[in-house]
């Protein structure tokens, strides 16, 4: 039974849709969040990971599907809101990155959803400038 969920689950992500249950689990499943419970829903934050952007794609921001065993409560899925860059040196203090810290790169990913709406992800790297690199 566990197989044919996995197996219904690809289904709807691109360039998924043949992928091993392991692979499935490890690229979406094994995830941290928060799980939010109310009278008419509930709802799965998810937190942002590289591979976040497929799940926006396949529609899972729009999901709200009624489960009948939950009182027909619905199930939503909730995604971290877009990365917005800090202006000061304070504001990246406060954010818990130390002063020492130095940006290296960012990566940008485009995503457009099913229902047309464009998402732009952002991934930045930063490096420890007090330790030497070699």
């Amino acid at each position: 039974m566990a197989g044919n969920c996995y197996r219904l689950f690809a289904r709807r992500l691109p360039r998924y849709e043949l992928a091993a249950p392991d692979r499935l689990w490890r690229h979406f499943l094994a995830n941290t969040g928060e799980v939010v419970v109310k009278a008419d829903h509930v709802r799965v934050d998810l937190k942002l990971r590289t591979y976040t952007p497929v799940l926006i794609d396949a529609g899972f921001p729009e999901l709200d599907t009624a489960i009948t065993w939950w009182g027909r409560r619905s199930l939503r899925f909730g995604f971290p809101p877009r990365w917005e860059p800090a202006k000061t040196s304070r504001e990246l203090t406060s954010r818990g990155s130390r002063p020492s810290e130095i940006l290296v790169g960012v990566t940008a990913t485009l995503v457009t959803t099913s229902s047309g709406r464009r998402t732009l992800w952002l991934a930045s790297q930063f490096v420890d400038g007090a330790r030497s690199v070699r």
